[in-house]
C-alpha cells in the first residue's frame, strides 16, 4: 500500500469516528484526548517530512509558488508566518538533530517543543564536541517528553547544564546581558 492510500485510509477512519454521536464514559474520553493527541504528532510528523521532501524536490516552483513556505501556506490555509517556522523547524531539525524529528511522535512531545528543542541546540557553541551535543539532544529530548512546555522552555535555556553547570551560568548570564 502506498503512502497515500495509507492516508486516505486514515482519514476515512477520523471522518467516521467524528460521525459518532453517542455519549462517552469519562474513561473513554481520556483515552480518546491520548489517541487524538499521538494521531495529532504523528501527523505532524509527517507533515514536517513531507516538507522537506517538497522543498528538497522543488515542489513549490513547479506548483507555482514562490517558496516552500508560500506552497505550504496555501496548500495548507495556514498563514504565510506559520508555514515559514514550519519549515524553519524542519530544517533545522535536519541540520541540527535530524534523530530527533522522530521523538515528534513520542508520549508528551509536540511541535512546540521541537521548535524549542532545535533553537537550543542552535544556540549551543560551535566548538562544542559531537558527543556533547548528543549528550544535550538526548537530555533535551528525555525532558521534553516529561516536562510542560513551560517547564520544558526553562530547560532547554539551561540546555548545556548536562554537561557542565558553570558552563550553563555563563551562557545563561551572557544571553540575559
Amino acid at each position: 500500500m502506498e503512502v497515500v492510500d495509507h492516508l486516505r485510509v486514515a482519514s476515512a477512519a477520523l471522518d467516521a469516528a467524528l460521525l459518532v454521536d453517542s455519549p462517552l464514559a469519562g474513561v473513554e474520553v481520556a483515552e480518546l484526548i491520548r489517541l487524538n493527541r499521538l494521531l495529532i504528532a504523528k501527523a505532524e510528523s509527517l507533515g514536517l517530512r513531507l516538507t522537506f521532501t517538497a522543498d528538497k524536490a522543488g515542489v513549490a516552483r513547479r506548483e507555482g509558488s514562490a517558496s516552500t513556505a508560500a506552497f505550504v501556506a496555501k496548500t495548507t490555509g495556514v498563514s504565510l508566518a506559520q508555514a515559514a517556522r514550519e519549515v524553519k523547524l524542519d530544517h533545522d531539525l535536519q541540520r541540527v538533530a535530524p534523530a530527533t524529528r522522530e521523538a515528534l511522535v513520542s508520549p508528551g512531545m509536540s511541535k512546540d517543543k521541537m521548535t524549542t528543542l532545535a533553537t537550543a541546540l542552535n544556540k549551543l557553541p560551535k566548538t562544542l564536541p559531537a558527543a556533547d551535543k548528543q549528550r544535550v539532544e538526548d537530555d533535551l529530548v528525555e525532558k521534553a517528553a516529561r516536562l510542560s512546555l513551560e517547564d520544558f522552555r526553562r530547560a532547554a535555556n539551561r540546555a548545556l547544564e548536562v554537561i557542565d553547570a558553570v558552563w550553563a551560568d555563563r551562557a545563561q548570564g551572557e544571553e540575559l546581558a
